[in-house]
């Protein structure tokens, strides 16, 4: 009998957390269905890179000291505030390798 009792407590208790949950969840969607959702993806806060110039013959350097893999795309961007090129062979990324270079 008072196992009984205990358990209809409990499931009082955890039913009412997960209530309680429930209903913050659902005013949280219903919220984010009132603000853009440009806003609610956070797009106002992406910084735009400036363009990253690379000279060819660091390009071709890098090209010969990984090995000249069969390059499918380079990618110039900044990592962790570095400048880098991202190079794709046709099994997907190759590696990402640091660069010196100019901003325009």
């Amino acid at each position: 009998m008072r196992a009984h009792i205990l358990i209809s407590k409990v499931h009082k208790w955890v039913a009412l957390l997960i209530g309680i949950q429930f209903i913050c969840w659902t005013l949280g969607g219903v919220i984010m269905t009132w603000i853009p959702i440009e806003r609610v993806r956070g797009e106002h806060n992406i910084a735009e890179q400036p363009p990253l110039l690379v000279e060819a013959m660091k390009l071709e350097d890098l090209l010969h000291k990984i090995g000249n893999p069969q390059v499918v795309s380079l990618t110039t961007r900044a990592v962790g505030g570095i400048p880098a090129v991202v190079v794709r062979d046709a099994g997907g990324i190759h590696g990402i390798y640091a660069l010196e270079t100019a901003r325009s």
